[in-house]
């Protein structure tokens, strides 16, 4: 199956409406990270280095093609997909590109990025700060050992080694748009809500002057078994007290239901499956998305299913599909 690097609609909680997901670094996964409830999947290449070397030209391609075909609906473009999108050198390129795009479209989709903030300081990378208008900046925990087992890094980073970049870019007045994003998740018998934990975070928070902040929990397969979803009660008691600590907090829970896709979107088996590379998904899910009957989506399925290049991953009472990545020459 060929590689897409632009894709959607996705339903997206932080809005409760959909985004396209701009993958920038493509397959095989490529992040600082390897956090046990990423529902990508296992990271393949653990680097705090540029690694990706996806032509921003074959991207912005994608990105128009996907722009043609859904429309200007998407509340925002989420630069995320399969690892740190910072890990591509050409990130300004493609930024750049995404935002001509839009303004030739007349799109007013919003531009947003997920990263692990170990990058963000490198001189070719700064003026993508001021070119975001959202950047969620992963921070599950501050503790050494919670850390290392949650995110499991690469060797030598760390929440220190991150307050030095972000005080750096304190000085140069580059800290507007980046937000704090935290997953709470449960896992045998521990949790990183536990109020030291709690309090850690919002002390680094107010210690690097970062105000925004998005409290959620999982709400797909996680790559390690056992990893579970916090309540909605925790979420929301985590939220009052980040308010307490003078924060100010999105609560994203797991309740949003989403309406159909604007647009009926016409969809083959390689976009399913690239679509299912990002985010394992259930059937009602993929319905709505594209605005198709089930009898639809469920027939793209079992041609992926024939071919092998999907799992079926039963989860908290659901059946959600994830796709497998198949290297190609």
């Amino acid at each position: 199956m060929k590689i897409l690097y632009s894709i959607g609609p996705y339903p997206s909680r932080r809005v409760g409406d959909y985004i396209v997901i701009v993958d920038p670094v493509g397959f095989p996964k490529k992040c600082p990270y390897n956090c046990i409830y990423c529902p990508i999947g296992e990271t393949i290449i653990k680097t705090n280095q540029p690694n990706a070397l996806i032509n921003y030209n074959t991207i912005l391609r994608d990105f128009e093609n996907i722009i043609d075909k859904i429309g200007c609906h998407p509340k925002a473009i989420l630069l995320y997909g399969s690892g740190d999108p910072w890990l591509n050198p050409w990130l300004p390129l493609i930024v750049n590109g995404i935002r001509k795009i839009l303004a030739e479209k007349e799109c007013r989709s919003e531009l947003w990025a997920v990263t692990t903030g170990f990058l963000l300081n490198r001189p070719w990378a700064l003026n993508v700060l001021e070119n975001i208008d959202k950047i969620y900046l992963k921070l599950d925990t501050i503790s050494g050992e919670e850390y290392t087992f949650i995110n499991d890094p690469v060797e030598g980073l760390s929440p220190w080694k991150l307050k030095e970049i972000l005080n750096d870019l304190k000085k140069k007045s580059l800290l507007r748009n980046i937000v704090l994003d935290i997953t709470l998740i449960e896992y045998n018998g521990e949790n990183n809500y536990r109020s030291h934990l709690i309090d850690e975070i919002f002390a680094y928070a107010n210690m690097v002057r970062i105000e925004n902040i998005i409290i959620k929990t999982i709400n797909r397969p996680p790559r390690t078994k056992g990893v579970k979803p916090v309540s909605t009660k925790v979420l929301r008691k985590v939220g009052e007290k980040a308010i307490e600590e003078g924060l100010n907090p999105l609560i994203v829970t797991n309740e949003v239901i989403y309406q159909n896709y604007p647009r009926k979107i016409n969809v083959g088996v390689e976009e399913i499956y690239n679509y299912l590379l990002r985010r394992p998904m259930s059937i009602i899910e993929l319905s709505r998305s594209f605005s198709q009957p089930i009898h639809t989506v469920v027939s793209k399925l079992l041609v992926l299913e024939k071919n092998r290049l999907v799992d079926k991953i039963p989860w908290r009472n659901k059946i959600f599909y994830k796709s497998l990545y198949v290297r190609t020459l």
